[in-house]
């Protein structure tokens, strides 16, 4: 069975273009969770016992390509490497942090090797420190049981002006005890021999991934939320020379604060933004609104004109902060199933344009998403319209850009009909130059000169 964890290393193709035709939208529906992971094991399946009958259809790749489309819509919009300054102060090193929150499945550390691979690249980073920092995670709050651990890789460019620090949290230790303790019985040597070997296979599969998103609705969420707390509190309120090389305790949530002060007193140079994979999209939206939520309470809790005045201070700079999450697998549409209600909604106007009756009230500046997702990718679906006013909580003020991707071929194996690998589709994001572009690059830097013949078609969103 094919692990949506392990990546084979490879480079980024050259510069793609984005054009600005317009093609209809697709969404795809809304879909019970178990069924869908069941239908993908068994379509991979089924692969896997036609690969003889496919590999006539594989050779012809020009076939293949014209299936990898693009196409995406929502506003114009900057990539990571916007971020960096064109003009930096001659001492500084500009520094860009990217937390990398998986989904599904039983991910270990190293799971995003080949997306680091690819970003560098794309960024033009030829560097890396000897040292990769360790992080145990640890909580504040009394939650029992393993938290995971965050890996933190720095980058940095041929003359060390630029560097990326790459935090990568893995959290399914959250999650790995229960479900070997409740499911291992069902595929062990044990109960296995029942089963026809293919369905072994899928159930192992189910069981592994499945269970997560449940999980996560249930007893596991506190914890879930609570390591991706520690480990953006980690890279929000250290430098590279302050964090330690291993650690096993706790981040004081009052100093990640100083990230969100004005430009002349936080950290300089410094930018930060989200990479999350399937679950780890509704993972970040709950806690950046739990983390805000908590942060305003520290201001409420402030015991002296002084602590009220600094902490009121720190949270201007969080409403005027624009957050920026780049979700690879998007699930936010099923993962909103059978949820309770935002406790704000439908009032993206009062909160979130300037002038608004609620305007100061807001979490943030803006939550600017860009959502990625396969048509083919069982497990993912593009936002529709409407969603960020009607199914989140409006003083997150959140921004979507839609990119439908084919991250993998869609192939007609004779009179059967087309089909494409739905694993592929749903690992494969990390290794399409399509995904990377956009991520480094965005809407901003798209040109006709592209060398390769794939591209992206662009349906601008425009406030009018």
């Amino acid at each position: 069975m094919h692990d949506p964890h392990s990546h084979e290393e490879g480079g980024i193709a050259a510069e793609h273009h984005l054009d600005h035709r317009v093609t209809p939208r697709r969404y795809a529906p809304n879909r019970a969770l178990v069924p869908i992971i069941v239908l993908a094991a068994i379509l991979q399946g089924c692969a896997s016992m036609a690969e003889g009958v496919t590999k006539a259809v594989l050779e012809n790749r020009s076939s293949a390509e014209n299936t990898l489309r693009c196409e995406l819509t929502g506003p114009a919009f900057g990539g990571m490497a916007s971020l960096y300054r064109a003009t930096p102060a001659a001492d500084a090193i500009q520094t860009l942090k990217v937390l990398m929150v998986h989904g599904i499945g039983s991910a270990k550390p190293g799971y995003s090797a080949r997306l680091q691979t690819h970003l560098i690249q794309a960024l033009h980073l030829e560097k890396v420190a000897t040292t990769v920092k360790q992080i145990t995670l640890q909580s504040q709050e009394p939650i029992p049981g393993p938290l995971g651990e965050v890996h933190v890789t720095r980058y940095l460019s041929k003359d060390e002006k630029r560097a990326l620090e790459f935090y990568e949290l893995t959290w399914s230790a959250i999650t790995r005890i229960e479900k070997e303790a409740a499911l291992a019985y069902d595929v062990s040597g044990n109960y296995r021999h029942r089963r026809a070997g293919v369905n072994q296979s899928i159930k192992e599969f189910v069981n592994s991934h499945a269970a997560d998103p449940m999980m996560y609705r249930g007893t596991s969420r506190t914890a879930i939320l609570e390591a991706a707390s520690q480990a953006a509190c980690w890279a929000l309120s250290s430098t590279w020379s302050e964090l330690p090389a291993t650690s096993a305790q706790s981040c004081d949530r009052l100093n990640a604060l100083r990230f969100f002060a004005p430009h002349t007193q936080r950290t300089p140079d410094t930018e930060f933004v989200f990479i999350t994979h399937s679950l780890g999209s509704q993972v970040v939206v709950d806690m950046l609104q739990q983390e805000a939520e908590r942060w305003r309470a520290f201001l409420d809790e402030a015991e002296t004109n002084s602590d009220r005045q600094r902490l009121e201070h720190l949270n201007e700079g969080i409403r005027n902060y624009s957050a920026r999450v780049y979700m690879l697998a998007n699930q936010l549409p099923l993962l909103r199933l059978g949820r309770e209600p935002p406790a704000i909604e439908g009032r993206w106007d009062a909160y979130c344009r300037p002038g608004g009756r609620s305007y100061n009230k807001r979490l943030f500046k803006e939550l600017f998403i860009v959502a990625f997702s396969d048509p083919n990718d069982l497990l993912s679906y593009a936002i529709p319209p409407g969603f960020a006013e009607n199914f989140m909580d409006s003083r997150l003020c959140a921004k979507i850009v839609n990119v439908s991707v084919n991250v993998t071929p869609t192939l007609n194996i004779f009179q059967i009909g087309s089909i494409a690998d739905p694993v592929a589709a749903h690992v494969n994001y990390d290794a399409d130059p399509r995904v990377i572009e956009l991520m480094v690059n965005g809407t901003a830097n798209a040109t006709p000169e592209a060398e390769q013949p794939l591209q992206c078609r662009w349906l601008e969103a425009v406030d009018k």
